[in-house]
């Protein structure tokens, strides 16, 4: 993958990690807060937690190369592992200041957002 592709996509998944944080923030408290407004830990954790899993599986690699089921396959299995993870963090465990169902909401709409946009890029 060029360079300039992969500085992209990466730039494009950190902004959907903030931006389901923030959407996921705004249905847990019902209010649209400004972004400065809202805890910066689940943002950071959110894009530290993805970029880590997506290296691992190696999705930035194959993901303009290869387009088939296979990497839609990583791709599951990388977000899962992000998800699980996330929970942990902000569910189990508990962020002062951050909603406990953030750790659940969070996941399921990055997911949803990345498959998605990996389908339409396809």
């Amino acid at each position: 993958m060029s360079l300039k592709k992969w500085i992209t996509t990466i730039i494009f998944d950190s902004f959907l990690c903030l931006g389901t944080v923030w959407f996921s923030y705004y249905l847990r408290v019902g209010v649209f807060y400004h972004i400065y407004d809202i805890e910066i830990i689940p943002i950071i954790a959110s894009i530290i937690i993805l970029l880590s899993s997506f290296t691992i599986f190696s999705i930035y690699y194959s993901f303009i190369r290869y387009s088939g089921l296979d990497t839609f396959l990583q791709l599951g299995k990388a977000l899962l592992i992000y998800s699980i993870i996330f929970s942990i963090i902000f569910t189990f465990i508990g962020i002062e200041g951050v909603p406990r169902t953030l750790g659940i909401m969070q996941p399921i709409f990055l997911s949803l957002l990345i498959f998605i946009s990996r389908a339409l890029v396809r």
